[in-house]
């Protein structure tokens, strides 16, 4: 450090080069915001449809921007993290030919990321490289390390440990990391806007929620009313309509609330503005003039909304080649128009044209009135100082019951015999022969019926068993069957196919002949021993319904 006396003041001497590019690094590059959108404008600049970003819930440990441009040539990687290299001018003169082309042109953002943090990588591929090329940067910018990666054509750049040799920076960071992560989707939302047809997409990492990720994947011929409906929601941008003016050369795009819109669904969004597809800042300069015309053109036209703050307005200039100059900020978010006055008068016929004085008479700017709550009277009982309050209501008129119609209720049989007796036959469809045939058809294809139809049937007897001994009878008198009912003679006989719409009882179910499997199960010879008794076999019947 150096030291002087203070009565003299120090001689004048030139700063060390690591001195500069630290000095330039922390004005360049001032919050995690910052960064994100600087790497968003040479995303864009590159020509992507799609971008992506990733950053950590802290802001700082790391923050990653892809995208699907062109990527970086072979010959441009060694330069791409050096201060002052850039591809979009050539000398002082084509700063007036920026605006419409490109969004960066300085050359100091990836300089000013390596020298202010841990580590920078960029992965890139070219049309036409099998793989893709991952380099690491040095704080000076220099090319450390080439590998091969595996990744699709365009760039992607992660900066590591922000702010790592800034420590009171990096402290600050920290704290204010929630407020940084809402700049940066707020910021990210104001680049949807500008460009409806990309593809945006912000993605916290290591957060407890996602309430702070964004996305916006737009059709391919989108504009600001569709990116309006997805970012904002269908009931801010119903409330809205576009409308558009050329004059000198200007062309005004503009998406704005109608003058009869419900101000509740308008407030709080904000104003998002943008000159040719940059977004630039609605607080300072010639944008802000044109937000305050807007206002008080919208509080003329219906005065119900003079109250309501920061209303949703969305609007893109287009501006002739040298008509501004955008090296005003070191954020790029300001420009400084050469004819302010043509692009003012120009905003200001359109808003002129849009909203008619008292175009609304009445002052009521949001939803229709709820309706006059229910009076209430107060009533005192005798004795007491208790006063009761009962609601005063209308008496309802009453009406009598509409009964429902009949339906059908079914089981895995059918339909229930009680149905049957309630429906009207007159309101029966006719049977039409190709559901039956269907029907049929369902019937023979269920395994179960064709096991039944394959089965064997026996009859049973009609003949009961003989009942077992009990203490009250003798030897003599119990008559006992030695042998089990003979088999039914009747042969094989098919079962009948039924629809599956016939009505099934459970007298008829049980009337039917059981199969050889179901007789065999209800068989079970028994064996009785004792003193005096002769051991015999006896079949048990027992009652078997199917429901």
């Amino acid at each position: 450090m150096a030291e002087y006396n203070s009565t003299s003041p120090p001689n004048i001497a030139a700063l060390p080069p690591t001195t500069v590019s630290q000095l330039g690094s922390s004005n360049v590059l001032s919050d995690p915001s910052s960064v994100v959108k600087e790497l968003i404008d040479n995303a864009l600049d590159a020509r992507t449809n799609a971008i992506f970003v990733d950053i950590t819930a802290n802001t700082l440990d790391s923050i990653q921007v892809k995208d699907t441009g062109h990527g970086i040539s072979a010959e441009d990687r060694p330069l791409v993290c050096r201060r002052y290299c850039t591809s979009k001018i050539r000398d002082f003169h084509d700063l007036g030919e920026v605006g419409g082309k490109w969004l960066g042109f300085r050359g100091e953002a990836l300089a000013s990321m390596a020298e202010m943090s841990g580590v920078l990588e960029v992965t890139t591929r070219v049309e036409g490289e099998l793989v893709a090329v991952k380099l690491k940067y040095g704080r000076d910018g220099g090319l450390q390390s080439t590998e091969h990666a595996s990744a699709p054509v365009g760039t992607a750049v992660k900066v590591t440990n922000f702010f790592q040799t800034l420590p009171v920076r990096r402290e600050t960071a920290l704290k204010e990391s929630a407020k940084t992560l809402a700049k940066i989707k707020r910021l990210m939302q104001a680049y949807a806007f500008a460009r409806p047809t990309v593809r945006f997409s912000l993605r916290v990492l290591k957060a407890k929620s996602n309430k702070g990720d964004f996305m916006n994947a737009p059709k391919k011929d989108a504009n600001v009313e569709d990116a309006v409906l997805k970012i904002i929601g269908k009931h801010c941008a119903l409330q809205c309509d576009w409308t558009a003016m050329e004059s000198e050369g200007f062309e005004i795009h503009a998406f704005l609330p109608k003058p009869d819109a419900v101000g509740s669904k308008i407030a709080n969004e904000g104003a998002f503005f943008s000159v040719d597809g940059r977004p630039v800042s609605a607080s300072r300069g010639t944008p802000k003039k044109i937000v305050a015309s807007f206002k008080e053109r919208l509080r003329r036209a219906n005065p119900g909304l003079s109250s309501v703050r920061d209303p949703l307005f969305c609007i893109n200039i287009t501006c002739p080649p040298g008509s501004y100059d955008t090296n005003i900020e070191p954020a790029k978010d300001d420009v400084l128009f050469e004819r302010e006055d043509i692009v003012v008068g120009a905003v200001t016929k359109l808003f002129a044209a849009y909203y008619p004085e008292n175009a609304v008479v009445s002052n009521v700017d949001d939803e229709p009135e709820s309706p006059v709550p229910p009076v209430l009277t107060a009533r005192v009982s005798s004795g007491t100082a208790l006063s009761i309050l009962e609601e005063v209501r209308p008496v309802e008129k009453l009406h009598p019951p509409v009964s429902a119609p009949l339906r059908w209720r079914s089981n895995m049989y059918g339909i229930d015999e009680e149905d049957l007796e309630l429906l009207d036959s007159e309101n029966q469809p006719p049977v039409i022969e190709e559901e039956e045939e269907g029907r049929r058809a369902a019937n023979v294809s269920n395994p179960w019926t064709i096991a039944r139809m394959n089965a064997k049937v026996k009859t049973p007897q009609s003949k009961s068993n003989g009942q077992l001994m009990t203490p009250a009878k003798t030897h003599a008198d119990v008559t006992m069957s030695l042998t089990s009912p003979a088999p039914s003679s009747n042969t094989h006989q098919p079962l009948l196919l039924e629809p599956l719409t016939q009505t099934v009882s459970r007298t008829n179910v049980s009337a039917r002949p059981r199969d050889s499997v179901l007789q065999g199960s209800m068989e079970r010879p028994s064996q009785i021993a004792g003193p005096g008794f002769q051991v015999v076999k006896f079949t048990r019947r027992s009652a078997c319904n199917v429901y």
